[in-house]
């Protein structure tokens, strides 16, 4: 039985990546929330990622380059779990948002019929650093709202 007590992070200090805006500030915050302690370092999450909205034919080499960098080798030190966000009301997702048409399109591909908060992979992250995970190992972990179901 998982107790509330294994979702505690008191006493840990963590080292976020892509902190600044989007997802990663959503992380830092809620990692930041859960008690962590300086001088140590006992969780790292990277939550950096690019998403240039090109058409793949059209990507400059740079940009693939790029792309590569950050989302592919850039989380290739994890071993505990990956999470596989979909579209987020952040920035990245600023393209499809400020489109009311192509977000009502997408938005009916999406079993929950909205983009997700921030927050929801916050909750997320904070559980893949609590004690109520240890188990969990070479994970992917799809936070995209069923659009990914078959």
């Amino acid at each position: 039985m998982v107790l509330l007590g294994d979702m505690r992070l008191d006493g840990a200090a963590a080292f976020v990546t892509g902190a600044r805006r989007g997802l990663g500030r959503a992380a830092r915050a809620a990692v930041d929330e859960a008690a962590l302690a300086p001088g140590r370092l006992d969780i790292a999450v990277n939550a950096a990622g690019v998403c240039p909205r090109v058409p793949p034919l059209e990507t400059p080499d740079g940009v693939v380059r790029r792309i590569f960098e950050v989302n592919v080798f850039g989380t290739l030190a994890v071993c505990q779990a990956a999470v596989a966000p979909g579209q987020f009301g952040t920035g990245m997702g600023r393209p499809l948002l400020d489109e009311p048409e192509l977000l009502g399109e997408f938005l009916e591909r999406v079993p929950l019929r909205r983009v997700a908060r921030p927050g929801e992979k916050g909750a997320l992250m904070v559980y893949l650093c609590a004690r109520a995970s240890a188990f969990m190992t070479g994970s992917v972990i799809v936070l995209d709202g069923g659009l990914s179901l078959p």
